[in-house]
């Protein structure tokens, strides 16, 4: 509740007004567009509480918080079940500590996708690590491919990549999983296209697309030339930047001390991997969170350039990353010559 109000004082909720009060949401535009998509399904996922029951827009932030702060406890759970922290960090109650960093509750605060979209992700970690039914498992992506095709795509690639590079299992199922994979991705990724309404799917109407986006961002104040940076230097921007230093205002220093310090911890985990690198074999959990770092990275460092909206972006995929980050930490601290 704290954060939902913080982020009504500090004007961050521009999204909500568009999935709340948006005048579409009407039974005309609901034929007009029966299988929606991204924003459309925010629209009707808001329908009945927006539009019908007149539910004011704080409440819905409100009820918003919650499926955030499900996601937050189903993230702990995982912090718990897969971290095998040594006592001295357990009585200093480390797994505690992690959930004060700010941007996990501001962004899952407010009637947005992240909210349900973290929650979603939370589950199926959750479901991962605890080794649940997989195919139950598969029914929690199905709302993140409505929500946000192009992040389901790349969900789907890392997934796919990464069953083929640490199952061990006959090369035609690995053939098939790779073949249904490209399949769906395809699919996910002219879905997205589609609701950004390309008339024409090219690569020239892809790059004015990108274009567009850092046009509409070169006048915020948090803008950041991503499109002049090169790779290395747009994933490193993605992840740890700003630092405090490069911070505006009191929210940003809190933004650029929680990067320093997970930019620390990248050090951390740098450090243990040069040192054990002979020695580990990681898992298809391991793999697919990193290979998904990756690839996300990559494509949204394409079509963002503002500090807030990274931000607000990799808030996805950075809460797990961590998780993975200490879990490999604490185990090569125990046992150096053995990780799983």
């Amino acid at each position: 509740m704290a954060f939902t109000v913080a982020v009504w004082q500090l004007g961050l909720q521009a999204d909500s007004y568009f999935y709340w009060f948006n005048k579409e949401t009407s039974f005309g535009w609901l034929q007009y567009q029966p299988f929606p998509m991204g924003n459309s399904f925010m629209l009707y996922l808001n329908y009945v509480p927006a539009y019908l029951l007149r539910i004011p827009l704080w409440v819905g932030d409100l009820i918003y918080s919650c499926i955030g702060f499900t996601g937050i406890f189903y993230w702990h759970l995982s912090i718990q079940k897969y971290i095998n922290f040594t006592p001295d960090f357990k009585r200093l109650q480390l797994p505690k500590l992690l959930l004060l960093f700010p941007s996990l509750h501001l962004w899952t605060s407010f009637v947005g996708k992240e909210a349900i979209l973290f929650s979603l992700m939370s589950l199926i970690f959750y479901r991962i690590i605890s080794k649940k039914n997989w195919w139950f498992t598969a029914l929690f992506f199905i709302p993140i491919v409505l929500i946000r095709p192009h992040t389901a795509a790349m969900i789907l690639a890392a997934a796919v990549l990464s069953f083929l590079l640490t199952y061990p299992t006959r090369w035609w199922n690995k053939l098939i999983v790779a073949i249904c994979g490209l399949l769906i991705g395809i699919a996910a990724i002219y879905s997205l296209l589609y609701t950004a309404n390309f008339q024409n799917i090219d690569i020239s109407s892809i790059k004015q697309y990108i274009q567009a986006h850092h046009t509409v961002f070169k006048d915020t104040p948090s803008y950041v030339p991503m499109e002049e940076y090169s790779i290395p230097w747009q994933l490193f921007t993605f992840y740890f930047r700003p630092i405090a230093a490069e911070s505006l205002d009191l929210l940003g220093w809190f933004y650029g001390l929680e990067n320093m310090v997970f930019l620390g911890l990248f050090l951390i985990w740098s450090y243990f991997l040069i040192l054990n690198y002979k020695v580990i074999k990681i898992s298809f959990l391991q793999v697919f969170i990193f290979v998904l770092a990756l690839v996300y990275a990559l494509v949204y460092a394409q079509l963002y350039s503002n500090f807030g909206i990274i931000a607000r972006t990799k808030i996805l995929v950075t809460p797990f990353i961590y998780i993975i980050q200490i879990h490999i930490i604490f185990q090569l601290i125990k046992n150096p010559f053995k990780l799983k």
